[in-house]
C-alpha cells in the first residue's frame, strides 16, 4: 500500500478591503491636493473620486453617494462626514461599501421626555425635526435638506427618482411599531418625524423630479418631430 500524501492545504477566500473616505483620501496625488485635510464639501466629494485612479467605475460612487444622501435626508442623519462612509476593494474591483454608523439619526440623542415636549407643538416639533443640515456644504454655504431638495443638483435630482419610489412608508412604520425594547413613545416621534420628512422634502422633491423629466422628453419629441417635419419638406421640394 502506498504512503499517503500527507500535505494539506488551507485554501482561504480573501475578504473585501475595507477603506473610509477619509483614509481613502491618501490616494489623491498631492499636485492636485494639497496636504490639509480635506473639508465636508459637495466639491471635495467629487474631487476625490474624480482625481482617484484606483476608482474606475466613478459613476456608481458618485450614484451611491447621492442615494445614501436621500436616506440621510429621511431618517435626519447631520453626521455622515468622510469617516461615515466608505469603500470596498475585492479582486481588483472598488464599490461602495454598505451603508453604516447612522448613530446620529432618528432622535439618537433625545430621551423620552425631550421627546414629549417636542412633540407639545408643531413649530417647535418642526423646528427640531424639519430645519436639519447635512454635515456637507456647498458653495460656501451648510446644506439644509429642505433646501437642496427643492433646486436638487444634477445628481441628486437622479438620485431622488431611482430611491424615493422604493421608500415604503407603511414598511417603515411597522419596523418602528415591531422594533422591541422602544418605549410608545419614540415610536410616535419616529413615526411622526420620518413621516414629516418624507410628506415635505422627499415626496415634493420627486413629483418636481418626475415632472422635469417628462419636460425634458417633451421637448425631445418635439425637436424630434419638428425635424422629421423639416425632412419632409425637403422631400417636396
Amino acid at each position: 500500500m502506498g504512503k499517503k500524501n500527507s500535505t494539506s492545504f488551507s485554501v482561504r477566500r480573501r475578504k473585501p478591503l475595507f477603506s473610509t473616505i477619509t483614509s481613502f483620501i491618501c490616494s489623491i496625488t498631492p499636485t492636485t491636493v494639497s496636504d490639509e485635510r480635506l473639508g465636508a464639501t459637495i466639491e471635495n466629494v467629487y474631487l476625490i473620486i474624480n482625481t482617484s485612479n484606483l476608482l474606475t467605475d466613478k459613476n456608481s460612487i458618485i450614484n451611491g453617494f447621492w442615494d445614501i444622501f436621500v436616506i440621510d435626508a429621511l431618517i435626519g442623519n447631520s453626521d455622515r462626514h468622510f469617516g461615515n462612509w466608505g469603500i470596498l476593494e475585492y479582486g481588483g474591483e472598488v464599490r461602495l461599501a454598505p451603508v453604516y454608523d447612522c448613530g446620529s439619526s432618528l432622535g439618537a440623542l433625545l430621551d423620552d421626555g425631550e421627546m414629549d415636549e417636542y412633540m407639545k407643538t408643531d413649530s417647535t416639533f418642526k423646528q427640531k425635526e424639519f430645519n436639519l443640515t447635512s454635515c456637507y456644504y456647498m458653495d460656501g454655504k451648510r446644506i439644509f435638506y429642505h433646501e437642496i431638495f427643492k433646486n436638487p443638483p444634477d445628481d441628486l435630482a437622479k438620485a431622488i427618482l431611482r430611491t424615493v419610489p422604493k421608500i415604503d412608508m407603511d414598511r417603515v412604520n411597522g419596523i418602528v411599531d415591531s422594533t422591541p425594547q422602544v418605549s410608545n413613545t419614540r415610536k410616535e416621534y419616529l413615526k411622526r418625524a420620518l413621516g414629516m420628512r418624507y410628506e415635505q422634502i422627499l415626496a415634493p422633491a420627486l413629483k418636481r423630479a418626475l415632472s422635469e423629466q417628462n419636460r425634458a422628453a417633451d421637448i425631445e419629441s418635439d425637436y424630434w418631430q419638428i425635424d422629421d417635419e423639416e425632412d419632409e419638406d425637403d422631400l417636396e421640394i
